[in-house]
């Protein structure tokens, strides 16, 4: 439980005990100056005006607690979505055997799963993928699952060493076959691992293999695809470094990418707009820690063009990201009611998201906004 972190109720609550002790005295003091005989006196009166100030300010508190709790508990339902149906699918299938319906399923749900925030469903059914897999020797489907169904998704629900893991197997499935997108794609993905970690340098030697791989592709659309995957992954290693101008780069040589390959290749642009949001979504977090007015005006700019893009395409997660970034910004400049609005949309996807640090990101700003309503009350 951390619903409890960041709550700075203490304030208010001082305030409302000296504004009810004042306004108690005062009340005593107009009675006496009108000669209004009351049976106690001050000295005797005052220990019970500080326990009613106390019980007053004591009911603040409680009540602002209820309300983040309220908050918390709600933001931790479970989705209401196809999940045991999908699952249910999957054990008949392997029960009985058929691994290409789990392998023709599973490859159909792998990027909806990814892209609608369904990560600990990407990752059961991955684990579902990677049996088919190996009992049909498919080599493209296992490599392809221990790379992104399970590597790369476990990364990103936090388990980023067991991720490191998967992702290894899924490379060296790979290379012993020959499948030098899914190479590039997966030193892609280990790169990404070790600037979660903060470890630059693992993560600049994984890159530099991805675009060695990512030279060997014969496919123009595969080797445009693995060209903008490492530039995004180019400014994940910035931002770790800090190098926020260098991240900012890396993200714009992403995007032309993304253009170039929708112009070229029309086929992909809906699968780009996902691609996309992201970047816009990881712009905003670069400005915002750079910290200049400037920035933090550019940011919000691009987490606008993220949750344009996030509500288009239903990508639940961004929603939600771009939503508590832009509300983040907003109570900076005390505009409390738009920074509430945020929330409000927010609100109305977060039980579509099981990645514990969305939905803890969501918590914590969440917070704020009650905090800001404390103050402000």
């Amino acid at each position: 439980m951390t619903w409890y972190k960041d709550l700075k109720f203490w304030k208010g609550a001082l305030l409302a005990f000296w504004i009810s002790l004042a306004s108690m005295w005062l009340i005593y003091e107009i009675l006496s100056y009108f000669s209004v005989k009351l049976p106690w006196s001050l000295q005797r009166s005052l220990p019970f005006f500080v326990t009613a100030a106390l019980f007053i300010a004591m009911t603040r508190v409680i009540a602002r607690l209820s309300e983040s709790l309220a908050i918390a508990t709600q933001s931790q339902r479970p989705a209401a979505d196809s999940s045991d149906s999908i699952l249910a699918m999957m054990k008949d299938a392997e029960s009985n055997s058929r691994w290409g319906e789990i392998i023709k399923l599973g490859s159909a749900l792998s990027e909806v799963l990814w892209y609608t925030s369904r990560k600990k469903l990407r990752v059961e059914v991955g684990h579902f993928l990677e049996v088919a897999a190996r009992q049909t020797n498919n080599n493209e489907a296992l490599a392809r699952t221990l790379i992104e169904d399970l590597g790369n998704t476990i990364m990103g629900l936090g388990e980023v060493n067991q991720g490191i893991s998967y992702i290894n197997q899924g490379i060296k499935v790979a290379e012993d076959n020959g499948l030098t997108f899914l190479v590039a794609r997966g030193y892609r993905n280990l790169a990404n691992c070790y600037s979660f970690k903060g470890e630059s340098a693992k993560a600049r030697a994984a890159l530099a293999k991805a675009s060695a791989a990512a030279q060997q592709i014969g496919s123009p659309r595969e080797r445009l695809e693995a060209d903008g995957a490492i530039a995004y992954a180019k400014s994940k290693i910035s931002f770790t470094d800090g190098d926020y101008a260098g991240a900012i780069s890396a993200l714009d040589e992403t995007l032309t990418v993304y253009a170039d390959l929708a112009q070229r290749f029309p086929e992909t642009a809906a699968a780009n707009k996902d691609r996309i949001v992201k970047i816009h979504r990881e712009k905003g977090i670069i400005y915002l820690r750079i910290g200049t007015p400037e920035a933090q005006d550019q940011a919000y700019g691009s987490c606008q063009i993220g949750l344009q893009l996030a509500q288009a395409t239903q990508n639940y997660e961004n929603i939600v990201r771009c939503c508590c970034l832009m509300a983040g910004i907003l109570l900076d400049k005390d505009a409390f009611p738009a920074a509430e609005g945020m929330m409000n949309i927010a609100a109305n996807n977060i039980s579509k998201i099981d990645t514990p640090a969305i939905v803890d990101e969501y918590n914590r700003v969440n917070r704020r906004l009650v905090n800001a309503r404390t103050a402000n009350s």
